[in-house]
């Protein structure tokens, strides 16, 4: 994995735990939401200018995205498109729904790994 996969990772990692969409990101930011998707994924490079507005609007430092310290909890598997899909209804969801959706997916994780 390349350094702008670490940082988009990172990107969406902080995002999604603040409850923010990749929209409002991109409007508070002053750049494309495609541009949002395509750093997340690891697809540009962003400058380190942008890299100060979207911190900014993470309320986070460039270092904090940059060097991160929870690097465990990136997503680092293969997509599929099952979890494509199941990311995008992710993506909509509040902190709170999320809180309780990540509740039921380790309990679903606890049984299944139970019966094996």
């Amino acid at each position: 994995m390349n350094l702008n996969e670490l940082i988009g990772q990172r990107i969406k990692y902080i995002r999604t735990q603040r409850g923010i969409s990749q929209e409002d990101l991109a409007a508070s930011a002053g750049i494309a939401t495609t541009y949002v998707g395509q750093i997340e994924r690891g697809m540009r490079n962003p400058t380190i200018s942008v890299l100060e507005n979207i911190a900014d609007v993470l309320d986070v430092s460039i270092e904090e995205i940059v060097h991160s310290t929870n690097c465990d909890k990136l997503v680092t598997i293969a997509p599929t498109s099952e979890l494509s899909d199941i990311l995008i209804i992710l993506e909509q969801f509040s902190p709170r729904d999320l809180h309780n959706t990540k509740i039921i997916i380790e309990k679903i994780a606890d049984i299944t790994n139970n019966k094996l």
